[in-house]
């Protein structure tokens, strides 16, 4: 992700919160990390916020359980404190005092470098050093904000955001970066090495951009209250009955006024704000005079009520360079309109009207926006090619360019919506930098709805809807409600305004943030996929191990008839050709076993061509038709996936997803999403290799056929199982009774065939079975029984003792207990 134009950081629950419910972050939740004894460095941007209490740990570095160096935060004194303990006893405090630097909502960048002789400390620019250090750095663990460590516990956090933490060598070189914006759920992962962190209570900056806050709201008086912006000055104007109410989007604060006079009355926002004039217009097309409203004298120019009943819901914008009001389409009096009416501000001779209906059916419920000084565009609404109410009117899915130099209308897209019917909210933003315009969108045929912020392509030959954050409740009474937004450049946020009718003449008007560009739910997830530098590091492992393996099967071959130990070994060799397939595998391959990996039909790696959300939609069907062979329904995809939406919007991402993963599958080779009898299955073709289906063919068919002592199959199955866990870097509820069920199978055949006479005679299969069910489960009592025994009769009785070590220390960890059985009862039971 490009965290370049999004806010991000995880901000942390303090002070004012109850200590259950304060922010933590762990980055050895699953295990301590190991150092050089050089040293290593910790890097974050940390931003201070003002709390009444300001105090509290920001990092805390733990060495072997015993030693702590602890950097705390006092904003309140402008101060930076440093404290190494030793064994309950404090070996140096010292402190940063700068009041200029260390203050409230700016970001300070912090280093931390850990070396044999000191431990030295430079923030924002300021140094500090303490002559002593951590008593080693083979076992560091790391945790911001509060402290679930046993021995240094803390709940003291201070009210902060941290990103951008970088883990490094003493030269350096990064070896862990969390950047702390894509996260799933409680987890993060760290972009070079994929290691995961624990966050508890953590407000994620990055989910601005995905959810909409409620900011304000207010009730209003009088029928069908109107609505202008000040999308410059971030200023929201309601016009009630009487008064004048004014919401300002920075400091979320709503200002009321008496006025005098009267604007138009009509439903669907007859006003709109003049900023070079600084005044509030009330117009309509059917009269020739605008409505003014004067703030200094806090009065309008109609002295009497008109009622405007003929262009509810329409569209209208004020091109500063043509200094005009532009109104287009709306509805009244049973018709729908595709007039484009025009008025100038400076001189105001009355309205110019131009009929669109060669170009535009005419509608209402559109949105319109500014893509340049001479171009606008309108987008969808509501009815019919005729404009009567009573010859089937319909919803418009299309997007057209009006150029208002010439008067040229062009049609750019047009799709069929065969799902739920939606409309949209009054304004468009146009985004021409990302090709793209944001509208609100909602269903136009129900009292009870949603409303969505969705995205659509300027410049495309696929239209689709692109849902970007999460919903607004809305009740839909077409004349009586309202949704209107406008971006403020200022503060990066897009501000939304919907206005409800709850009883006759009492409407309540609510206001809405979201962080501009907006991200869908998906778009947040990780990618938990390894570096490049990673990437090409293995590949050329990979490469030179093919060219040492093959060079020795030569030599083996050659050497064959010399001697039978070596032909056994080239025997053994040829039996388990795994090794040998590796350069095969990445031509139309799909690997899950030890990490997701997909190689298209040249051999090219196009694993990163997957967003999170595609990820997981082929997983899930992958998954499953290897299962159950006739895959998932339409309802289990979008209650997996898209839960939280109405079952139009649910629908609709799921058919755009699917389309997209059609896409990116088409160049593995001959891999097809079909839909047979209302399921949705993934067909793999013959060329196609998985090794996931591969390993649960095999098993299933040992577990059929009882084959257990078939070593061409134990060794097929071992050399699939042996690249890895099955998707260890994909987290998520679903994936969990997949992950299980093959765990449970691979066990259970293994565990039966290391029982078995013919497999017991056999040291180097057992090893290798047991090397297996522990790479699954590195703490499966049986597995270490068998690899400690065979070990321990080969004659390597230290290795022997270091695995039963090992596993004592991942058994303790895991399940905070001692295994039951000791090392000498295993070697007592040979």
């Amino acid at each position: 992700m490009d965290t370049g134009v999004y806010d991000y950081g995880l901000t942390f629950l303090a002070h004012s919160t109850n200590q259950d419910q304060r922010t933590n972050l762990d980055l050895t939740s699953t295990a301590s990390l190991s150092f050089p004894e050089e040293g290593f460095s910790v890097g974050f941007d940390i931003k201070l916020r003002n709390e009444l209490y300001t105090y509290g740990y920001v990092v805390r570095v733990i060495a072997d359980d015993s030693s702590c160096f602890d950097f705390i935060s006092y904003l309140l004194y402008s101060r930076f404190n440093m404290v190494l303990t030793d064994k309950d006893r404090v070996v140096k405090n010292t402190e940063i005092v700068d009041s200029v630097k260390i203050v409230a909502d700016k970001w300070i960048h912090v280093d931390l470098l850990f070396t044999r002789e000191g431990i030295h400390i430079v923030a924002d620019g300021i140094k500090a050093e303490i002559a002593h250090s951590l008593d080693s750095f083979k076992d560091i663990k790391i945790y911001f904000g509060g402290s679930k460590h046993p021995r240094f516990f803390s709940t003291d956090v201070p009210p902060m955001t941290i990103r951008n933490i970088t883990l490094a060598d003493s030269h350096g070189k990064a070896l862990y970066q969390w950047d702390l914006a894509a996260h799933d759920k409680d987890e993060i992962f760290d972009n070079i090495k994929n290691r995961k962190a624990f966050v508890r209570n953590g407000v994620w900056e990055i989910d601005k951009h995905t959810k909409w806050a409620a900011m304000s709201s207010l009730i209003v008086q009088g029928p069908n209250p109107q609505v202008a912006y000040d999308d410059a000055g971030g200023r929201f104007f309601i016009v009630g009955e009487s008064q004048l109410f004014i919401y300002d989007v920075k400091s979320n604060h709503i200002d009321s006024i008496t006025y005098k006079g009267h604007s138009f009355i009509g439903a669907s926002s007859q006003v709109i704000y003049d900023a070079k004039r600084n005044r509030l217009l009330s117009y309509t097309p059917d009269l020739k005079d605008l409505n003014i409203y004067d703030f200094s004298r806090q009065s309008w120019t109609l002295d009497t009520s008109v009622v405007i009943d003929t262009r509810q819901h329409h569209n209208r914008i004020i091109n500063r360079k043509r200094d005009e009001l532009i109104v287009f389409g709306g509805y009244g009096n049973h018709r729908y309109n595709s007039q484009l009416n025009r008025i100038k501000l400076e001189k105001s001779e009355g309205w110019t009207t131009t009929s669109l209906d060669s170009c535009i059916y005419p509608r209402y419920l559109s949105a319109m926006g500014q893509e340049s000084d001479d171009e606008l565009l309108i987008m969808g609404g509501y009815g019919n090619q005729s404009g009567k109410q009573e010859e089937s009117p319909g919803n418009f899915y299309d997007l057209y360019r009006l150029d208002l130099q010439t008067g040229k209308c062009n049609k750019l897209w047009e799709f069929v919506n065969d799902r739920e019917h939606f409309t949209f909210g009054n304004s468009m933003i146009v985004d021409t930098l990302s090709n793209s315009v944001y509208a609100l969108t909602y269903n136009n045929d129900r009292y009870n709805t949603l409303i969505y912020l969705s995205r659509f392509d300027i410049r495309t030959k696929q239209p689709v809807q692109e849902v970007m954050s999460d919903s607004i409740t809305y009740n839909f009474l077409d004349i009586h409600s309202y949704c209107d937004m406008f971006l403020h450049k200022e503060t990066s946020s897009i501000y939304a305004v919907v206005l409800q009718e709850k009883e006759p003449g009492e409407s309540k008007v609510e206001f809405y943030k979201l962080a501009f560009p907006p991200l869908s739910k998906e778009d947040i997830l990780p990618h938990q996929t390894t570096g490049t530098t990673l990437l090409v590091l293995i590949a050329a492992g990979v490469f030179v191990f093919i060219c040492l393996l093959g060079g020795a099967l030569w030599l083996l071959r050659k050497k064959k008839k010399d001697t039978g130990v070596i032909a056994t070994l080239a025997d053994e060799s040829e039996e388990n050709p795994v090794k040998l397939e590796v350069k095969e595998r990445k031509f139309s391959s799909v690997l899950l076993l030890g990490g997701f990996q997909v190689f298209d039909k040249q051999g090219c790696n196009i694993t990163g061509d997957f967003t999170p959300t595609l990820k997981q939609l082929f997983l899930f069907l992958l998954l499953n038709s290897v299962k159950n062979e006739k895959g998932t329904t339409s309802q289990c995809l979008d209650e997996t996936f898209w839960f939280d939406m109405s079952k139009s919007s649910a629908s609709n991402n799921r058919n755009v997803n699917i389309r997209k993963l059609r896409l990116i599958i088409d160049k593995i080779g001959d891999i097809s999403i079909l839909n047979k009898n209302g399921y949705w299955y993934l067909h793999l073709g013959k060329e196609i290799i998985c090794d996931y289906q591969e390993v649960m063919k095999l098993l299933n068919q040992v577990k059929a056929k009882n084959a257990i002592t078939d070593k061409k199959v134990i060794n097929e199955i071992i050399s699939l199982a042996s690249a890895g866990a099955l998707l260890p870097n994909v987290s998520a509820e679903w994936i969990d009774e997949y992950k299980s069920a093959y765990y449970v199978l691979l066990t259970e055949i293994l565990l039966s065939m290391v029982n078995h006479p013919d497999i017991q005679a056999d040291s180097r299969l057992l090893l290798r079975i047991s090397d297996v069910i522990l790479l699954v489960d590195n703490i499966d009592e049986d597995a270490i029984r068998t690899k400690c025994k065979v070990l321990y009769q080969m004659g390597q009785k230290g290795l022997s003792k270091q695995c039963f070590d090992k596993f004592c220390v991942e058994y303790e960890r895991l399940l905070n207990a001692k295994p039951d059985f000791s090392y000498d009862d295993i070697i007592n039971s040979l």
